[in-house]
């Protein structure tokens, strides 16, 4: 899967911004729209790139109940990736 460096950088100024973690995959979902299938592993590989995600760390983004069997809510996420968000140095 090639990396969009583009939206790696917009994720991170997002995060700087102080987005949160539902709110940036429902941005990649919205730019994806029907035209990926793996929604899940792309979103996870961007998070991953953008700050640097330990496994755990990137699982829970593939854990968030945007993505079908997803069990993990919108504020459970924000409130585990927000350390991260804030505080990773993404260079």
């Amino acid at each position: 899967m090639d990396i969009d460096r583009a939206l790696v950088e917009e994720i991170r100024g997002l995060a700087q911004a102080g987005a949160t973690a539902s709110d940036i995959l429902r941005l990649i979902e919205k730019r994806m729209g029907a035209v990926r299938t793996s929604f899940r592993l792309f979103a996870i590989v961007h998070f991953q790139e953008a700050f640097q995600l330990s496994f755990v760390d990137a699982m829970r983004i593939g854990a968030a109940d945007v993505f079908p069997g997803g069990a993990m809510t919108s504020n459970e996420l924000d409130a585990q990736m927000a350390p991260i968000l804030k505080t990773r140095d993404p260079d």
